[in-house]
């Protein structure tokens, strides 16, 4: 009876060890390894920095794979979690991404995209708070205060949860089975 129970305080604490591993391994700069192909005729590029206990993201939207024609900028901000291991992704842990405010800029004039995208009322260049409101496909942080995602480190590179089409990963239902783009570290100069 003893040896099971130091087994099992062995394999409690190795899970906890784990989850810290993970932890201190994501901090730190990260940015996408290269313009990111959304399969819709645009491209993303995302930059994160994971602090011990919060996260930003910005992501860049481009109407090319050069990323010479910028159509705006999300960008977000707030505490997050990680968990245990990710049965559904080898290596993967479960990660909670908690939104305490989120942003939108614009960076085109283009008539025709801004109606597309539902941000008739955004100026350019002006960062507009949407944390409230939203704006069209970006929810208020009421509406979806946190991502249920997954992180994996590997050879050295960051990879979260791929989205789903729906762009929704506010459940654990809608935990992604699948990676995303890798990410790869922003070195300290």
């Amino acid at each position: 009876m003893k040896k099971i129970a130091l087994i099992s305080l062995f394999m409690i604490l190795m899970g906890a060890t784990l989850m810290a591993d993970v932890k201190s391994d994501i901090l730190g700069g990260w940015k996408s390894a290269a313009a990111e192909d959304f399969q819709n005729g645009s491209f993303g590029y995302r930059v994160f920095e994971i602090k011990k206990d919060s996260w930003t993201v910005q992501t860049t939207i481009y109407r090319d794979k050069n990323m010479k024609k910028p159509i705006f900028v999300f960008f977000a901000d707030g505490p997050y979690s990680v968990g245990e291991s990710y049965s559904k992704i080898e290596g993967a842990n479960k990660a909670q991404f908690k939104f305490s405010h989120k942003y939108v800029t614009l960076l085109t004039n283009n008539f025709i995209l801004k109606r597309m995208l539902g941000f008739k009322s955004l100026k350019k260049d002006v960062k507009t708070d949407i944390s409230q409101n939203g704006i069209s496909f970006f929810k208020s942080v009421a509406a979806a205060p946190e991502e249920f995602d997954v992180v994996k480190i590997e050879n050295k590179m960051l990879y979260l949860g791929a989205r789903p089409k729906d762009n929704d990963l506010g459940s654990e239902e809608k935990r992604p089975t699948k990676l995303n783009f890798p990410l790869i570290r922003v070195e300290n100069k």
